[in-house]
């Protein structure tokens, strides 16, 4: 305001103004700029990282289901080639050509 008393002395009426720069001796205002830009990068830093990290673990993921789905179509593809006697779920026990010794 006191720009405005000013300007009236000589004839002169204040309508708009702009704002370009402030300066304070103890250099305060400077410092809350600098701390707010200080946040604002770190901020963009962590963010990206972020996103760096989940682009990582996405990737990863998408290898592993495809390794896991190509896996399980090449076991089926195999499970339909095999004859029926090589497709058995559950060993069965057997002895072939044993031949048994008396006990002493």
């Amino acid at each position: 305001q006191s720009v405005e008393s000013e300007l009236k002395k000589v004839g002169l009426k204040l309508i708009n103004v702009n704002i370009t720069d402030i300066v304070d001796e103890s250099g305060y205002i400077e410092a809350l700029g600098k701390e707010a830009a200080a946040h604002a990068i770190n901020a963009a830093r962590k963010s990206v990282a972020e996103k760096t990290r989940d682009g990582s673990i996405g990737e990863a993921n998408a290898v592993q289901d495809e390794k896991t789905q190509v896996a399980a179509a090449n076991a089926k593809a195999l499970k339909v080639k095999m004859p029926l006697r090589f497709r058995l779920q559950t060993p069965i026990p057997c002895v072939v050509n044993a031949k048994l010794k008396p006990s002493v």
